[in-house]
């Protein structure tokens, strides 16, 4: 074979090479677009983009001032893909909360103000956490107040009347000005500054100072649901059982209870401090709670109400009567609370809601 003759047979080989890599290409390829087009043809194609759409729109937001965003950014979302995030009420509830732990440093979304927040160490007198952990902390009993709502036939609409009581610096009622017209959201506190801090946020509702005893300045059936997160796990006894009864008054027919208290771990949480001095508070105030552990555990199974009264250190407000820490068991409910509500679910389950939850229903 000539020399030129081998150079032809050689090239031959490459281009026979070539021809085979472009055709297991083009077989990735096909194979490839399947793929994609059974990606975009799922549910979780949908909820990526709205994530994607909705991580864009809040990059897109500048703070303190809003500014309109780019040509391009208008145009991503605003054309036909993104036609959901077009006001609050359409965003999932999940999109929410990360509007919400957005508007911690970049308080305006989609040309709505949202509600600012006090400082972190307010935030933390209050509850202990602050930012976006107190938020993620109060998100899972804002989504069960929804849930409730629907299966008990009673759900949520933009004119349902609801009522945040002890409402703290209110980070669970901006939850609800997603849901609810600005005048059906009502807070109500036992201290001034509480309402103060809602009302300086400019949190959308009605903020009031109520007394530690009802009855409360509302007239019979005002509310569809009344919520307490966190109180109830501190009211004693006779109190606990007397707000029962005034929001019994206060609730329309259908309309929802859901509250929160000690769960049954908190029994064994307080023994872990036992014994010891404690620099924190609340720690030292722990370590006075139910000292006798078995005592303890044991009152709670035949369903008695355990109340520890600590007060509430600095305010005025609260004190041993009023405030302490408070576990009530499933067996109370149904023995005491049952005279003025149905009972209609208690759960206690860390991996539910950091508190046990109390659900009941005014009956139609």
């Amino acid at each position: 074979m000539t020399k030129q003759e081998q150079e032809i047979a050689e090239l031959h080989k490459t281009v026979h090479a070539r021809n085979q890599q472009i055709s297991d290409l083009q077989n990735q390829l096909a194979v490839m677009h399947q793929q994609l087009e059974a990606i975009t043809n799922s549910n979780g194609w949908k909820w990526l983009q709205r994530a994607w759409r909705l991580k864009t729109a809040i990059a897109g937001r500048q703070t303190p001032a809003y500014q309109q965003p780019s040509t391009k950014m208008v145009a991503a979302i605003t054309d036909s893909q993104a036609d959901e995030i077009t006001s609050l009420g359409q965003l999932s509830d999940e999109e929410w909360l990360q509007v919400l732990i957005e508007s911690i440093t970049n308080p305006v979304f989609q040309n709505v103000e949202l509600p600012g927040f006090p400082s972190e160490e307010v935030q933390r007198n209050f509850v202990g956490e602050s930012a976006e952990t107190a938020l993620r902390t109060i998100y899972p009993f804002y989504c069960l107040i929804k849930k409730y709502s629907t299966e008990l036939g009673h759900p949520l609409t933009a004119q349902s009347k609801v009522l945040d009581f002890g409402c703290g610096w209110g980070r669970c009622a901006r939850f609800f000005m997603r849901d609810l017209k600005p005048e059906n959201i009502y807070g109500v506190d036992v201290l001034p500054l509480a309402v103060n801090l809602c009302l300086e946020s400019g949190i959308p509702g009605q903020f009031s100072l109520i007394p530690n005893n009802p009855p409360l300045d509302f007239p019979e059936s005002s509310f569809d649901v009344i919520y307490a997160f966190s109180v109830f796990s501190h009211l004693p006894e006779k109190l606990a059982g007397d707000w029962v009864a005034e929001f019994s008054r206060l609730l329309r027919p259908g309309g929802l209870l859901i509250v929160t208290t000690r769960g049954r771990d908190f029994i064994e949480y307080c023994s872990s401090f036992h014994g010891r001095e404690h620099t924190f508070v609340w720690h030292q105030l722990l370590a006075n709670s139910f000292v006798d552990t078995q005592k303890a555990l044991a009152a709670y199974e035949r369903g008695e109400f355990l109340y520890e009264a600590n007060g509430g250190g600095d305010n005025p407000e609260l004190g041993g009567s009023v405030y302490g820490d408070t576990l009530i068991p499933r067996q109370h409910v149904e023995r005491e609370w049952t005279k003025y509500l149905s009972l209609r679910d208690f759960i206690d389950d860390p991996a539910v809601l950091s508190q046990a939850l109390i659900v009941m229903q005014k009956n139609q």
